[in-house]
């Protein structure tokens, strides 16, 4: 059986740059493509949001006024985290 020698491969400084570049280029993409994504989702939260207090404004709006304080009161602190109080 014949043998061959063995076959050298010779890189250069330009195939490492080119697969760099190649590399770089990959990894921007990606990265815009997921602050792209970020982004949409926040406007979607955002829009949620907003169609979601529209909906409870609309409801404070139809009430009397001593209602209407009470609704904004209780809207504001679910906004703000505050828990109602029990018993009172």
């Amino acid at each position: 059986m014949l043998r061959r020698p063995a076959t050298v491969l010779q890189i250069t400084a330009d195939d490492i740059a080119d697969y760099e570049g190649r590399r770089e280029t990959a990894v921007s993409a990606q990265q815009q493509q997921r602050e792209a994504q970020a982004s949409a989702q926040a406007q979607a939260q955002a829009q949620e949001n907003s169609e979601a207090q529209a909906q409870e404004m609309e409801g404070v709006r139809d009430a009397a006024p001593d209602q209407q304080a009470e609704a904004v009161r209780r809207s504001r602190d679910e906004r703000i985290g505050v828990k109602a109080k029990r018993g009172a």
